[in-house]
């Protein structure tokens, strides 16, 4: 039981990056896969899934350029994760 609810919660942060990154896009405004690609880098980074982390944070960075937000505030907001992405 304990294996299944490891794999489940680290798959979250898979499911969690395809979803909202590459498939919710076509039902929902970009604006709302801001926060769940967010929590879906934490889900991540807390169980390990470093891969999925990461890919969520892009796609974060891509959809706020695609929001065709001020790009200072787009690098700004991609500057408090830099570090994550390139180690």
């Amino acid at each position: 039981m304990q294996q299944f609810c490891a794999e489940a919660i680290t798959s979250a942060a898979t499911v969690g990056c395809i979803f909202n990154g590459a498939v919710r896009v076509w039902v929902e405004h970009l604006k709302e896969t801001l926060k769940p690609l967010l929590d879906t880098y934490q889900v991540g980074m807390n169980t390990g899934n470093l891969m999925f982390a990461t890919l969520s944070l892009s796609f974060y960075a891509n959809h706020l350029y695609w929001l065709g937000l001020e790009l200072s505030g787009v690098e700004r907001e991609i500057a408090k994760y830099d570090e994550v992405l390139h180690n």
